[in-house]
């Protein structure tokens, strides 16, 4: 690595004279990709695949936070563009797995239980909507003392209707 680290005020500068570092060619990667088709689909799934949690997460660096914030934001609006482009294809199994991946990673993120409820719910598989809501319920619970957001139980409840 061609870097320099110079001291400066009681404080330390890293110069990376050129080095690259793979965030920012992820980054630089995903913002150059087209609009998703069939052929810039792999292209869009590596990128996922590449990705593989927080910036920095093994490191509590409070300066650091902004930037896992924005590059996890970043990640999971690729990953609904891809999820709905798996759902308008008919691509379920390539979405379940993908939600399955972002539900390890950040159990946290409503949209990956839900996806995963619209792409069940498509397939006819009533028992596996239900476990995926009855899940995130929980994980809401113990993590907030919450539940469901309403957009996410409206669905349900009109989902459950449906079966009526």
């Amino acid at each position: 690595m061609n870097s320099t680290v110079v001291s400066f005020d009681k404080s330390y500068k890293l110069h990376l004279n050129g080095t690259k570092l793979d965030v920012e060619e992820w980054e630089r990667e995903l913002r150059q990709l087209p609009n998703i088709t069939e052929d810039t689909l792999p292209s869009y799934r590596r990128l996922l695949e590449t990705y593989k949690g927080d910036y920095l997460a093994e490191e509590a660096y409070l300066w650091a936070e902004n930037e896992r914030e924005r590059l996890r934001t970043l990640y999971h609006s690729t990953f609904n563009k891809v999820t709905t482009y798996y759902l308008e294809c008919g691509y379920y199994t390539d979405a379940i797995t993908l939600c399955q991946r972002v539900q390890t990673l950040h159990p946290l993120m409503e949209t990956s239980y839900f996806l995963l409820m619209q792409v069940y719910a498509k397939m006819g598989d009533n028992h596996s909507v239900k476990s995926q809501y009855e899940k995130l319920n929980h994980v809401l619970e113990a993590e907030y003392g919450i539940h469901t957001s309403d957009s996410i139980e409206n669905w349900y409840n009109e989902w459950k209707k449906q079966l009526q």
